[in-house]
């Protein structure tokens, strides 16, 4: 799939915002109106979505919780 601009924008601002734990330091919507890029909230959600698609399993969840299930469950 193709990933545009604006979504490699938002996706490297999302990898860069984690902290050392893998966690995003606040909900998508929070961080997206943090920026003043312009991007759209659907090239936001296809950021994180890659960004879990890499490893380790967990990174970025949506809460501590998730990452603790996501990575106990693919150790």
């Amino acid at each position: 799939q193709i990933v545009t601009d604006d979504t490699r924008a938002a996706l490297l601002y999302l990898i860069d915002a984690l902290d050392e734990h893998g966690l995003l330091p606040a909900p998508l919507d929070v961080l997206r109106k943090e920026t003043n890029e312009g991007i759209s909230p659907d090239d936001w959600r296809r950021a994180l979505e890659i960004l879990r698609s890499f490893d380790p399993t967990g990174v970025a969840p949506s809460t501590a919780e998730k990452c603790s299930v996501c990575r106990s469950t693919n150790s």
